[in-house]
């Protein structure tokens, strides 16, 4: 899940996965993917991806979301970086 939300309790958007990724822009290389799987933002990536949320936000602003690098030995695993840019336009 990806909440964002003011430093006070009021949400200003709040992303639970469950349904497609419309409210978000995917720029991704050849052979990538990026889905929802299980509740939850699946990439799948050789090249690079970014992507970019369609809501803007206004500061200041809390975010939260947890994610997972996978290095379980496959052609793609490669846990190297994850690089979050928030505050600025695609």
């Amino acid at each position: 899940m990806l909440r964002l939300q003011r430093p006070s309790p009021d949400t200003l958007y709040a992303e639970d996965f469950e349904t497609d990724l419309s409210n978000w822009v995917v720029e991704q290389g050849e052979g990538g993917t990026a889905e929802i799987i299980n509740g939850q933002l699946d990439i799948v990536d050789e090249k690079g991806c970014t992507i970019w949320l369609k809501h803007k936000l206004e500061s200041p602003v809390m975010i939260e979301y947890d994610t997972i690098m996978v290095d379980s030995g496959g052609r793609r695993d490669r846990v190297s970086d994850l690089n979050c840019f928030w505050g600025i336009q695609q």
